[in-house]
């Protein structure tokens, strides 16, 4: 296809284009803040990206498919029971944190941060002390390879519990660079690193060696974070008497649990159920595909978490017309960069996937499955996100329920019947039958059309003025 070079220079165009980056990234004197914030943010993630995809194409190579697969395995049980470990604290004080940073309210920012690091870390050892107790009670075989790795990744859950506490508590605090390049980009530098040393001593890896080392590097993370925020915040908060306020921060941390909930059921139960119903190598067959799909994600991403804040800005003016304008302008930010990539993906399906080593092309139908079927889901929107900005969370955590039951439920009928290919499919229907549903229900609560192909209003550039 030929580059209409006309079309792209037209200064009508090119206005258009400067106005939805302005829309997005804001203007007056906090632009260049914003921007520097973001393409902070954006390089991590791109960065980040990269070398987590490395690390998991050369760990599938040296440890094999059934290795590899066990290793992917446990890890997503730990991440799955991270979840109602944390309580919902981190996503409260991603919201708490700024404000009182803001108002200089250092009393209470010291209780804050007190609070949640012992409520993190009691109930992440309760959720892993009663997850190991459950796992080998519940076990009728021997405690092989792949037990002693699930056993070791349930342990670990309140590391990963900190680790989400403190990547939250650096973006409440506006250091984005420490908030997501120590877990991100360091985590999986330090576990290559060490996988290569044992390797090159000539030891081979095995899921429970590697289930250590990454959880162990995310430790080593997480006293990275640790000591950079202790140094930051010790001149402001020295002899600073701390303020609890921990029935109305629990008020509402706890109802963020059911969201985040959900929404981890349904990230990591296709993965998990492939672990119940097929064999190890099937695993690393299966996360090999959902991994490279993920490459997919880090621009809508980087887009919706600069996007967040001036959607509830917008919405709390009470100007729909704008809501709509400035939706109408994100949107091909997002969907456009994603399909370049989904296509470039499924194109690319089979040397990325020869990446992975001998057998791992069994997994190209459940790519290019998982790939559609975000690209579908990402057609419809940042329902979601336009839903949690304005008000209207309980309305996407029933639809995450319902999501996840649903996620549950094709994947106990798919897999059995049609292998890895039957989870990415119903991953993928699932997924886009959220997307769509909260759509609609933007749509219906908010009178805005979120999906691709709406029309944006062409409101003026600010609100009229009180008279």
């Amino acid at each position: 296809m030929q580059l209409d070079t006309d079309a792209v220079a037209s200064p009508s165009r090119v206005r258009r284009l400067q106005e939805a980056l302005r829309l997005l990234v804001g203007g007056g004197r906090d632009l260049h803040a914003v921007l520097r914030a973001a393409g902070l943010v954006f390089s991590i993630r791109v960065v980040a990206s990269l070398i987590n995809y490395a690390l998991i194409v050369i760990l599938a190579r040296w440890m094999g498919a059934a290795e590899f697969g066990i290793y992917a395995y446990a890890l997503s049980w730990c991440l799955l029971l991270t979840v109602p470990s944390g309580l919902g604290v981190p996503g409260m004080c991603l919201r708490y944190l700024g404000q009182y940073k803001a108002a200089m309210d250092f009393a209470r920012l010291r209780g804050l941060l007190i609070r949640s690091v012992e409520t993190v870390a009691a109930s992440g050892a309760t959720v892993a002390l009663i997850g190991i107790a459950a796992f080998v009670l519940g076990r009728s075989g021997s405690f092989d390879g792949r037990a002693l790795a699930v056993s070791l990744a349930v342990a670990g859950i309140p590391v990963m519990a900190f680790s989400v506490l403190a990547s939250q508590i650096g973006r409440g605090l506006g250091w984005m660079a420490t908030a997501y390049a120590p877990t991100q980009i360091g985590q999986a530098v330090v576990a290559l690193s060490v996988a290569a040393t044992f390797v090159s001593c000539g030891h081979t890896l095995t899921a429970p060696l590697m289930v250590a080392v990454a959880l162990s590097a995310f430790a080593l993370a997480v006293a990275v974070q640790a000591g950079v925020y202790a140094h930051r915040l010790r001149p402001v908060l020295r002899g600073v008497q701390p303020v609890f306020e921990t029935k109305a921060w629990l008020r509402v941390a706890l109802p963020l649990v059911l969201f985040e909930g959900f929404a981890g059921i349904v990230a990591q139960s296709d993965t998990i159920m492939v672990g119940l119903f097929l064999q190890p190598h099937d695993i690393g067959h299966y996360q090999a595909a959902v991994r490279t799909a993920m490459l997919a994600t880090f621009v809508p991403q980087a887009v919706t978490s600069l996007a967040a804040p001036k959607i509830a800005g917008i919405h709390g003016r009470g100007s729909t017309e704008q809501l709509q304008a400035f939706v109408s302008s994100v949107v091909p930010w997002i969907v456009l960069p994603t399909f370049a990539l989904s296509l470039s993906l499924i194109l690319l399906a089979g040397p990325l996937l020869a990446l992975f080593g001998g057998g791992f092309a069994g997994g190209l139908p459940a790519l290019v499955l998982l790939v559609a079927g975000y690209f579908v889901s990402v057609c419809f929107g940042p329902a979601p996100l336009i839903l949690n900005m304005t008000g209207h969370q309980d309305d996407c955590a029933r639809v995450f329920a319902t999501t996840a039951f649903a996620n549950v439920a094709l994947n106990f009928v798919l897999i059995p019947r049609l292998g890895i290919t039957g989870a990415a499919a119903a991953s993928s229907l699932a997924l886009a039958f959220s997307n769509g549903i909260l759509a609609w229900i933007v749509r219906k609560r908010l009178g805005v059309s979120p999906w691709i192909t709406a029309t944006p209003h062409r409101p003026p550039l600010t609100p009229p003025p009180v008279t």
